[in-house]
């Protein structure tokens, strides 16, 4: 059996309590609770042909710790980075959040969105990336 992984590295701009789930084809993999120290994040998976799912779930954001100013301004703000992301050593880079869906509700402020991910996940919610294995093929597809 073939064996390919999916790594990244993740941390936060704030000690405040933030923790991100780690989902692989809708399985609880990992919950890690976020610092300041970028912590590192692995998975394997078997390589045969298949579709795949992997996700990343923020949560315990709190409402009071996102300021906005009289015009609506973010002037300060928690959120979790997501860096480095790579399959089998393969770093995807821009690819990555390319191909990678967020979806939330502004922390419970506004109706449900689904937009690009930018490395930054600042709002409780899940950033979803879907591919096919053999990763060779997609990556040779999506590079």
């Amino acid at each position: 059996m073939i064996k390919s992984w999916i790594s990244l590295e993740a941390s936060s701009n704030n000690n405040c309590g933030l923790m991100l789930d780690f989902c692989f084809d809708n399985i609880l993999i990992q919950s890690m609770p976020l610092t300041t120290e970028t912590q590192c994040f692995r998975h394997e998976f078997d390589d045969s042909t298949t579709s795949h799912r992997f996700e990343i779930k923020l949560s315990n954001k709190l409402p009071s710790q996102c300021k906005v100013n009289h015009l609506g301004e973010i002037v300060e703000d928690v959120w979790a980075e997501i860096k480095n992301f790579s399959m089998s050593d393969i770093p995807l880079g821009q690819v990555f959040y390319g191909k990678s869906l967020y979806f939330h509700d502004y922390n419970g402020a506004s109706k449900p969105t689904v937009g690009q991910f930018y490395e930054k996940i600042g709002c409780n919610g899940t950033v979803r990336f879907d591919f096919t294995t053999p990763v060779y093929a997609w990556l040779i597809e999506n590079l």
